[in-house]
């Protein structure tokens, strides 16, 4: 299992996030992709544009399938055991609804600096 975890390198919060993720991916399934740094790259990989991938954090699975946002989070979720009892979580009814709505306002707020 392959991923392309595409992320704002140019955003220390999205930057520190993409730093504990790499941390915890003790198989190396995924691969980090700085967003802002290979513009090119991440927009041919992920098919997005450079504002969507402005937006939101991107991943891209080995089948081609992209995943963005909370989305995105849910399925990183996955990489490790430790982690699957909040991926269970992430996916109860009514809290992908709230999760779309939380990534949306932390992404949205997440170059200040008291996030």
């Amino acid at each position: 299992m392959g991923l392309t975890v595409i992320y704002d390198g140019q955003c220390a919060f999205c930057a520190s996030w993409a730093e504990r993720l790499r941390r915890l991916d003790k198989d190396r399934r995924c691969v980090f992709l700085d967003g802002a740094a290979r513009r090119a790259d991440a927009c041919a990989l992920s098919g997005a544009s450079p504002e969507a991938l402005d937006a939101a954090l991107h991943l891209v699975a080995d089948d081609g399938r992209v995943y963005t946002g909370y989305a995105a989070i849910r399925r990183l979720l996955w990489i490790r055991p430790l982690t699957w009892p909040l991926a269970l979580l992430a996916c109860l009814p009514g809290a992908i609804a709230l999760g779309d709505r939380f990534y949306s306002l932390v992404a949205r707020h997440r170059r200040r600096s008291s996030l």
